[in-house]
């Protein structure tokens, strides 16, 4: 590992969260959420849990010392400001695209010195797009909304969790399945 990678961080996004499950970086991760716990049952009980994109709170970040924060929009102008208190390095991602989502995989591999890791993800998220089987919101390829915590949690089923989505023009990410 590089000595500029980052070694702890907070994840404050279930995608990130499962991007860096995917990488193979888990061991970095000293927080999530509790929604990131819910599609990455592989962190309890192992990080601490902390409050969301839309409900940061700086004391919270702060005493895990983190090197590193990634969050998703939407954002709160006031979680923005806790993030950023809390002193770590924050990496905010606002994907509108696929293409987007694509980058933000490069960009969180680039960070965490796990170039090829991320190349792989992105792959094997190209093929499941591109299998015949594979649809959006399938249980190889699911929506995991970015955004409003809770959405893309339990009572909420695709179909709403899509109306909602369209309801508040907010952007959809796929995350990718677990990879081999």
């Amino acid at each position: 590992m590089s000595d500029y990678a980052p070694r702890r961080v907070v994840s404050l996004q279930p995608s990130a969260t499962v991007i860096l499950r995917d990488m193979g970086k888990l061991d970095c991760l000293v927080a999530c959420t509790k929604y990131c716990a819910e599609v990455c049952p592989e962190v309890r009980g192992k990080t601490a849990i902390v409050a969301d994109s839309w409900t940061a709170q700086s004391q919270q970040i702060s005493k895990l010392h983190p090197d590193l924060v990634i969050a998703a929009v939407p954002y709160q102008e006031k979680a923005v400001t806790e993030i950023l208190k809390s002193g770590a390095r924050f990496l905010g991602l606002a994907p509108k695209s696929l293409a987007d989502i694509y980058g933000d995989i490069a960009a969180i591999a680039g960070i965490m010195n796990a170039r090829e890791e991320g190349m792989h993800v992105i792959e094997k998220m190209r093929e499941c797009r591109g299998s015949k089987g594979c649809v959006a919101g399938s249980a190889d390829c699911s929506v995991v909304r970015s955004g409003r915590p809770g959405a893309a949690g339990k009572g909420h089923s695709r179909s709403k969790m899509g109306e909602h989505s369209r309801r508040q023009k907010r952007p959809r990410l796929l995350r990718p399945r677990r990879i081999p």
